[in-house]
């Protein structure tokens, strides 16, 4: 791992086994019978990298990104919507007085007013009453 870290190239390693590790960058670590650790590698960097291994080591551009760095092309993309005035009133008349005490509602009570918002779900709706309980959001 070590040999890893001189050739700057640990970012090509992530989540992968160490064994794999050592054997990409042509080091090997030996123990004497005295138990004392002896490291013995290449000093060849292009034959290290040359190495097969069972795991996929992605590669840098140019840039020094990897290509795995971005995953926005396989992650769902999340649209957030704003709180509009209707539904920030519907939410004090019925939670004002909890929100006072800063105290969260039941989950019934959070559930009839999610059937009454078609468009807000159970858990926008607490998270949104739990801004206002924290002080995150200011209650008007």
């Amino acid at each position: 791992m070590l040999l890893a870290v001189d050739m700057g190239r640990m970012r090509d390693f992530r989540s992968t086994n160490l064994d794999i590790i050592n054997d990409a960058c042509g080091g090997s670590v030996h123990t004497s019978p005295n138990n004392e650790y002896s490291e013995a590698h290449t000093s060849d960097v292009h034959a290290a990298s040359a190495v097969e291994s069972p795991v996929k080591v992605p590669q840098n551009d140019e840039d020094g990104m990897s290509e795995n760095d971005d995953d926005d092309e396989n992650s769902p993309k999340i649209k957030r919507r704003r709180w509009s005035d209707e539904k920030r009133q519907l939410l004090f008349s019925e939670f004002g007085q909890d929100i006072t005490n800063k105290v969260m509602p039941k989950t019934h009570q959070i559930t009839a007013i999610a059937r009454k918002m078609k468009d807000r779900t159970v858990a926008q709706i607490r998270t949104q009453i739990n801004n206002y309980v924290t002080g995150k959001l200011p209650c008007h």
